[in-house]
C-alpha cells in the first residue's frame, strides 16, 4: 500500500493548503495519471478540479477576477510537486517524490515515481533530462570555477552511464 505525505511535513503554493489532506490529493492525482495513460498534467489537473464535487477543487482559485488558467497551472504544478510517496512495506518507510516532471513526444507531464522506477526507458530519459540541467547549471554558475569542477564531474558520470544503457527513446 501507498501512504501520501507533503513533502517538508508543509504544502505550500496552493489555495486551503492548511485543509489539505495528502493522501487523498496523492490518490486523486495518481487516479488522473491512470486515466491519461500515465501522463500527469496540470491541465489535466485543473479539468479533473473544475467539477466542484471533485476533492481537488478546493485548492484552486475559481474566481477569474483573481487568477487566470495559467495561476491555476502553476497551483496545479505546486499541488503535484508538494506530494512524496512512503511505501509502507519497504524498510524505514522511505520518501520520496510522489511525481517526477518529463519530457518525451507527447510533450512534459508529471508521471508516478514507481512507473519511472519500472522502466528503464523513462530511467534513461530522466537521466538525460538531468544531464542537461547540469549542463544549464554549469552556464549559469560558471564563473564559480571550483563548484563547477564538482558538477562536471557529476555530469561526466551521468553521461558515461547514460551511454551505457540503451538511448532515451520517446515515452
Amino acid at each position: 500500500m501507498l501512504r501520501y505525505e507533503f513533502k517538508d511535513d508543509r504544502p505550500l503554493g496552493f489555495r486551503n493548503a492548511d485543509k489539505a489532506e495528502a493522501q487523498a490529493i496523492g490518490e486523486a492525482l495518481t487516479g488522473i495519471a491512470v486515466e491519461r495513460g500515465g501522463h500527469l498534467k496540470p491541465e489535466d489537473v485543473v479539468k479533473a478540479a473544475s467539477d466542484r464535487r471533485s476533492y481537488l477543487s478546493q485548492f484552486f482559485t475559481w474566481d477569474d477576477k483573481e487568477a487566470a488558467e495559467s495561476w491555476r497551472l502553476g497551483e496545479a504544478r505546486a499541488l503535484i510537486r508538494s506530494i512524496e510517496v512512503i511505501e509502507t512495506t519497504a524498510p524505514n518507510d522511505e520518501r520520496k517524490r510522489a511525481f517526477l516532471s518529463i519530457a518525451d513526444t507527447q510533450g512534459r507531464s508529471y508521471r508516478p515515481v514507481q512507473e519511472i522506477e519500472a522502466d528503464p526507458r523513462l530511467q534513461a530519459l530522466v537521466l538525460a533530462q538531468g544531464i542537461q540541467e547540469l549542463r544549464a547549471w554549469q552556464r549559469r554558475f560558471r564563473d564559480l570555477r571550483d563548484i563547477c569542477v564538482l558538477v562536471e564531474i557529476a555530469a561526466s558520470a551521468a553521461s558515461a552511464e547514460l551511454s551505457r544503457r540503451e538511448p532515451p527513446t520517446a515515452a
